[in-house]
């Protein structure tokens, strides 16, 4: 079997040369436990996690899968992930998540290293991105770089009264008028919803990403997870 490039290689697709490109092209990722399309990577990418229930009455989450999607909602990784831990709770309701699809789950390693390398120096869109950060235990991210359509402040309005942050769901209904997470989660609708709520306020989005009531509120849910650990 042919030894394929270090993944940060594979997955930094700007830096490929063609004759790389077109063999990761022809292999067959989904033996590895999911997808990589390295041709559609973008700078600006977004992400979103699924967990299993781990530890005491299975509270504690374990990474089950990791989805990404390019600026144009495309699914450029999508692996689901092998757990090394006793698993408690598949909490399949919620993420979708069930026994068959972590029996050809890649290893939690590859996965952390192959997502580092796509994000690395790309724009990150996600909602609530510091728990997804967490369970891939990434703690080396510049807050420059983090756009978190939970803590935007253009979408306040759509809170609910005591809500934090209003859910990615809420902001799909009233903002575009679709339902997601219709019963379980799924990743890359996740994904593929935070880039969409993105793209649709990305200029009111940059213009207050350095202001005084976005900073603070994204400063502090890093803090919190840097803390956990």
């Amino acid at each position: 079997m042919h030894h394929l490039p270090d993944s940060k290689q594979i997955l930094l697709a700007d830096r490929l040369d063609e004759q790389a490109k077109n063999y990761l092209l022809a292999y067959d990722f989904t033996n590895q436990g999911g997808y990589v399309n390295v041709e559609n990577i973008s700078n600006i990418i977004a992400i979103d996690c699924e967990f299993v229930g781990i530890g005491e009455k299975g509270k504690g989450n374990a990474l089950a899968r990791v989805s990404i999607v390019n600026d144009n909602c495309e699914p450029i990784y999508d692996k689901y992930v092998k757990v090394n831990a006793e698993i408690k709770d598949y909490r399949t309701s919620v993420s979708g998540i069930k026994p068959e699809h972590l029996e050809s789950g890649e290893q939690y390693n590859i996965v952390r290293e192959e997502v580092c390398a796509i994000i690395h120096g790309r724009i990150i869109v996600g909602h609530d991105i510091s728990s997804d950060l967490k369970v891939l235990n990434i703690k080396s991210i510049d807050f420059q770089y983090i756009r978190d359509t939970a803590y935007f402040p253009g979408f306040n309005k759509y809170k609910e009264r005591g809500k934090r942050t209003s859910s990615l769901k809420d902001l799909m209904k009233k903002i575009f008028r679709i339902e997601i997470q219709d019963g379980s989660h799924d990743s890359v609708e996740d994904a593929a919803s935070a880039m969409e709520l993105y793209n649709k306020h990305k200029c009111e989005f940059e213009k207050r990403f350095l202001t005084s009531r976005y900073k603070p509120n994204i400063l502090r849910s890093l803090k919190n997870f840097e803390n956990s650990n």
